[in-house]
């Protein structure tokens, strides 16, 4: 989880109580990490969103009634998308994949190598504004390995948590580096 933009004192326009440094949340460890700084405050009517790349785009924001605003945006690069020694790391592939599916579907999808999968998730596209993302949602899928280049899975048969709307599915390698993700329409 990104945190980032905001201030210590309320939607203040004062740039020494912007917070620049974002941090990353980890739900698996409870770990919290302090990452690079942006450019520019990310006040009031900011938004942040993660791309089918595994970047996160951060734009706009400003002080409130409108004296100070960004009209621009950055690219945040997570570090799971670089090796240590800071070269881009090999991601794994989704070679085909539905455009649309169901609640409760059983689908096949094509990797470039199904032994390295660790994790398939769906990720909402999502909806931002005001600090709040309305098309939220996130959830692991199970699958099972049916050949060197193929999973089968299995969606989630309630609508109310596989909803309708617009999902990137991330294929998560072993060493937790995630495939650029295809846009896949839940009817």
């Amino acid at each position: 989880v990104l945190i980032n933009g905001g201030t210590t004192v309320g939607n203040s326009q004062d740039i020494n109580n912007a917070t620049l440094e974002s941090v990353i949340f980890d739900p698996f460890t409870g770990e919290v990490t302090v990452v690079d700084a942006e450019d520019v405050m990310r006040l009031y009517h900011s938004s942040s969103l993660l791309l089918a790349d595994g970047t996160i785009l951060s734009m706009g924001g400003g002080g409130l009634g409108g004296t100070l605003d960004f009209m621009d945006a950055q690219i945040y690069r997570p570090d799971y998308l670089f090796n240590d020694d800071g070269t881009l790391a090999d991601r794994p592939v989704i070679t085909a994949a539905p455009d649309s599916v169901e609640p409760g579907d059983e689908i096949t999808i094509q990797v470039d190598d199904s032994s390295t999968i660790a994790r398939l998730s769906l990720v909402k596209t999502g909806a931002v504004t005001h600090s709040l993302n309305m098309e939220s949602g996130r959830m692991d899928l199970e699958f099972e390995v049916v050949s060197g280049t193929e999973l089968k899975v299995s969606l989630p048969e309630n609508p109310n948590v596989l909803g309708a709307g617009n999902w990137m599915l991330f294929a998560i390698d072993d060493q937790g580096v995630p495939s650029e993700a295809p846009i896949i329409s839940v009817e």
